[in-house]
């Protein structure tokens, strides 16, 4: 075990925690405006993130699809479950919870999808080639 580089985290766990870092700092800061609108972002970034969980879960769960057909489907299938987690999720907020600040939970689900999106693109500018340009 000496001498091991740790494990890094693959791409869908690097979205994750980014998602929920981003998710638990937007709800500390606002905090200070008021309780009402922390526990309002923390729904609506958790909601994103468990939807989004669930849709990295369906598309890399399963590798049985031999065809780029399959696979299309499957991201289909999961991005459409995904959706549908999303406005069954919010309903159930909206009609459980008497006080919500509306603002605030929407900057919640947007700031975890621009947090799990930005997390990937930076992986992702780590493992693009670099050109080689040669002067001669």
């Amino acid at each position: 075990m000496l001498g091991m580089k740790p494990r890094a985290l693959s791409t869908v766990k690097r979205a994750l925690v980014a998602q929920l870092c981003i998710t638990i700092a937007l709800a500390l800061a606002l905090i200070f405006y008021g309780r009402t609108a922390a526990y309002s972002a923390l729904l609506g970034g958790m909601i994103y993130t468990i939807a989004n969980v669930y849709a990295g879960w369906r598309i890399f769960s399963r590798k049985q699809n031999d065809s780029v057909h399959g696979e299309l489907y499957n991201f289909y299938r999961a991005e459409f479950g995904k959706l549908l987690m999303i406005g069954a999720l919010c309903a159930a907020t909206f009609a459980s919870i008497k006080v919500i600040n509306v603002i605030a939970f929407v900057g919640g689900c947007v700031a975890a999808m621009i947090a799990g999106v930005v997390s990937v693109s930076l992986e992702q500018a780590n493992y693009a080639p670099r050109s080689k340009s040669r002067r001669t």
